[in-house]
Protein backbone atom coordinates (compact mmCIF):
# COMPACT_ATOMS: atom_id res chain seq x y z
CA UNK A 1 0.00 0.00 0.00
CA UNK A 2 1.13 4.21 -0.71
CA UNK A 3 0.41 6.55 1.42
CA UNK A 4 0.46 9.44 -0.35
CA UNK A 5 2.41 12.50 2.06
CA UNK A 6 1.82 15.86 1.43
CA UNK A 7 4.84 18.12 0.92
CA UNK A 8 5.74 20.09 3.50
CA UNK A 9 8.87 21.16 6.08
CA UNK A 10 9.40 21.35 9.71
CA UNK A 11 11.45 23.12 11.57
CA UNK A 12 12.39 20.90 14.30
CA UNK A 13 12.69 21.36 18.44
CA UNK A 14 16.33 22.05 18.84
CA UNK A 15 16.24 24.68 15.53
CA UNK A 16 16.11 28.57 15.95
CA UNK A 17 15.36 30.80 12.74
CA UNK A 18 16.44 34.21 13.03
CA UNK A 19 15.51 36.11 9.60
CA UNK A 20 12.68 35.43 6.83
CA UNK A 21 11.18 32.21 6.32
CA UNK A 22 9.40 31.64 2.90
CA UNK A 23 8.49 28.31 0.70
CA UNK A 24 5.68 26.24 -0.66
CA UNK A 25 3.81 23.62 1.06
CA UNK A 26 2.83 23.00 4.43
CA UNK A 27 5.16 23.93 7.53
CA UNK A 28 4.92 22.77 10.96
CA UNK A 29 6.56 24.64 13.55
CA UNK A 30 8.55 22.59 16.39
CA UNK A 31 11.49 25.05 17.52
CA UNK A 32 11.22 29.00 16.84
CA UNK A 33 11.58 31.67 14.40
CA UNK A 34 12.22 35.53 14.58
CA UNK A 35 11.49 36.48 11.47
CA UNK A 36 8.48 36.83 9.24
CA UNK A 37 7.42 33.55 8.04
CA UNK A 38 5.21 33.40 4.61
CA UNK A 39 4.06 29.94 2.60
CA UNK A 40 1.35 28.93 0.40
CA UNK A 41 0.20 26.01 2.44
CA UNK A 42 -1.05 25.63 5.97
CA UNK A 43 1.01 26.03 9.23
CA UNK A 44 0.80 24.60 12.14
CA UNK A 45 2.90 26.14 15.15
CA UNK A 46 2.80 22.94 17.99
CA UNK A 47 3.15 23.90 22.16
CA UNK A 48 6.46 24.56 23.31
CA UNK A 49 6.99 26.54 19.72
CA UNK A 50 7.21 30.03 19.34
CA UNK A 51 7.10 32.42 15.99
CA UNK A 52 7.96 36.20 16.43
CA UNK A 53 6.82 38.05 13.25
CA UNK A 54 4.12 38.19 10.55
CA UNK A 55 2.51 35.14 8.91
CA UNK A 56 0.98 34.50 6.04
CA UNK A 57 -0.33 30.73 4.79
CA UNK A 58 -3.13 28.64 3.33
CA UNK A 59 -4.40 28.17 6.85
CA UNK A 60 -3.14 28.30 10.50
CA UNK A 61 -3.31 25.96 13.33
CA UNK A 62 -1.48 27.55 16.49
CA UNK A 63 -1.27 25.83 19.87
CA UNK A 64 2.23 27.52 20.66
CA UNK A 65 3.20 31.23 21.00
CA UNK A 66 3.14 33.75 18.34
CA UNK A 67 3.77 37.47 18.46
CA UNK A 68 2.85 39.41 14.98
CA UNK A 69 0.50 39.96 12.51
CA UNK A 70 -1.39 36.49 10.93
CA UNK A 71 -3.10 36.73 7.70
CA UNK A 72 -3.89 33.90 5.98
CA UNK A 73 -6.29 32.06 3.13
CA UNK A 74 -8.48 29.83 4.88
CA UNK A 75 -9.36 28.95 8.83
CA UNK A 76 -7.58 29.85 11.93
CA UNK A 77 -7.70 28.09 14.98
CA UNK A 78 -6.53 29.03 18.34
CA UNK A 79 -5.73 25.75 20.55
CA UNK A 80 -5.76 25.87 24.36
CA UNK A 81 -2.06 26.25 24.78
CA UNK A 82 -1.70 28.93 22.75
CA UNK A 83 -0.41 32.37 23.25
CA UNK A 84 -1.45 35.23 20.56
CA UNK A 85 -0.36 38.97 20.39
CA UNK A 86 -1.39 40.43 16.97
CA UNK A 87 -4.04 40.61 14.06
CA UNK A 88 -5.17 37.65 12.96
CA UNK A 89 -6.81 37.74 9.63
CA UNK A 90 -8.88 35.10 7.92
CA UNK A 91 -12.11 33.61 6.42
CA UNK A 92 -13.04 31.63 9.91
CA UNK A 93 -11.20 31.73 13.06
CA UNK A 94 -12.11 29.40 16.45
CA UNK A 95 -10.34 30.39 20.15
CA UNK A 96 -10.59 27.30 22.14
CA UNK A 97 -11.17 28.53 25.95
CA UNK A 98 -7.83 28.70 27.86
CA UNK A 99 -5.72 30.73 24.69
CA UNK A 100 -3.73 33.52 25.51
CA UNK A 101 -5.28 36.22 23.16
CA UNK A 102 -4.70 39.52 22.41
CA UNK A 103 -5.77 40.73 18.99
CA UNK A 104 -7.25 42.52 16.97
CA UNK A 105 -9.54 40.33 14.66
CA UNK A 106 -10.60 41.15 10.77
CA UNK A 107 -12.56 38.07 9.39
CA UNK A 108 -16.07 37.45 7.29
CA UNK A 109 -18.89 36.42 8.72
CA UNK A 110 -22.56 36.17 8.48
CA UNK A 111 -24.46 37.35 11.28
CA UNK A 112 -28.10 35.48 11.39
CA UNK A 113 -30.47 37.48 13.73
CA UNK A 114 -33.90 36.03 14.85
CA UNK A 115 -36.53 38.40 15.16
Amino acid sequence: MVVKRSEGSVVGAATEITGNVSGRGALRVDGRINGSLSVDGPVEVTAGSEVRGPLRAESLVLDGVLEGDVDVAGAISVGPRARFQGTLRGARVTIAAGAEVQADLQTDFELKLSI
